[in-house]
């Protein structure tokens, strides 16, 4: 993150949660140092991910070709691919 920082790299969430959850997560891990949170998109926005997805484009005024999306749930590629955004899967739960 302070890498990506350090590049000028907008750093935002695009979450099923609510907009206080997901600050709460990301602070549990540290991860909470560089999001413009106002740029993200969230549960209270839409249900559908890729509807926050094309939100959160829009509020970053990034174009999808210029954005990346690190996600861990089907939802979240499924969001990124309906966007045509760069999309990068992180395996997380159980493994069965």
């Amino acid at each position: 993150m302070n890498a990506l920082d350090a590049y000028g790299v907008q750093q935002t969430v695009v979450s099923g949660n609510v907009r206080p959850v997901s600050k709460i997560k990301l602070q549990v891990f540290g991860l909470d140092q560089h999001i413009l949170w106002e740029l993200g998109a969230y549960g209270e926005d839409s249900d559908a991910r890729a509807e926050l997805v094309r939100l959160c484009l829009q509020r970053a005024d990034t174009r999808a070709k210029d954005a990346v999306l690190i996600g861990d749930t089907p939802a979240d590629i499924e969001g990124a691919q309906a966007n045509n955004v760069r999309v990068i899967a992180v395996a997380s739960g159980a493994q069965r």
